[in-house]
């Protein structure tokens, strides 16, 4: 790969964190742009960790390990919750608009976590700022964020910041499930917004840095993003086409 085409891989990355997409928009193939990202990371091992940053290899999402909940960490059982296994099979099939799933981001310094909600048909993102996890503000922050779009179910964990989800019933006519304990693999597509989200919004961010402006950069760059499973549509594009 010479440099010139370099640079625009490089710059691709950066813009959009992602080899497949950079794959898509330059004549190079995804596997030229992981050999080259490889002997790139082992030219520059030694350099110091602030300099590593700028590296390309440092745009993607490379030795992301899974989070360990500590033990008591705040899951309630919800036995009044509606389960999963009584969610419409249309919703498992992805063939409309209005299924979402909902989690939160929470921060090792500050106790201000982020609501991520995200439809499943168009991978359409919303995120908002919430003061603390008090099952209340995240009730008022859901309808709000879902009272624009035509919402028909929402899919969240057991935990407690969403004990109020008759709230959002009630205030949106919408059905809430819940996933079995420890299954986030039943809420996958927000999962891995989660995971592109940690890139702009890492866990140690600091309290001074997670500002409302933060969280409205990171949604825009979810929903702008082209994504290879809508065959490079943005969720923007397939949400309000």
């Amino acid at each position: 790969m010479d440099a010139p085409l370099w640079e625009r891989v490089k710059s691709l990355l950066r813009r959009h964190r992602s080899v497949l997409v950079a794959a898509h928009c330059l004549p190079v193939s995804a596997q030229s742009i992981y050999r080259h990202l490889r002997d790139d990371m082992q030219a520059h091992y030694g350099r110091r960790k602030k300099r590593r940053r700028e590296e390309p290899h440092a745009f993607l999402r490379f030795g992301v390990g899974w989070y360990k909940r500590p033990k008591g960490s705040g899951k309630v059982a919800m036995a009044d919750a509606r389960p999963l296994r009584a969610r419409p099979a249309a919703v498992l099939a992805r063939r409309r608009i209005g299924d979402g799933e909902a989690d939160t981001l929470c921060f090792v310094s500050c106790s201000s976590p982020v609501l991520v909600l995200v439809e499943r048909k168009t991978l359409l993102t919303r995120l908002a700022l919430l003061p603390d996890k008090k099952a209340e503000r995240t009730a008022a922050a859901a309808a709000r964020l879902l009272r624009d779009v035509p919402a028909r179910t929402v899919t969240s964990d057991r935990g407690r910041e969403f004990a109020r989800w008759r709230a959002v019933e009630r205030a949106l006519g919408l059905r809430w499930y819940v996933c079995d304990p420890s299954r986030p693999t039943q809420r996958p597509l927000v999962e891995n917004a989660n995971g592109l989200l940690r890139m702009l919004l890492p866990r140690d961010l600091p309290a001074s840095a997670l500002t409302q402006a933060k969280v409205r950069e990171a949604e825009n760059f979810l929903n702008r993003r082209p994504r290879p499973s809508m065959n490079y549509q943005t969720s923007n594009h397939m949400f309000f086409a």
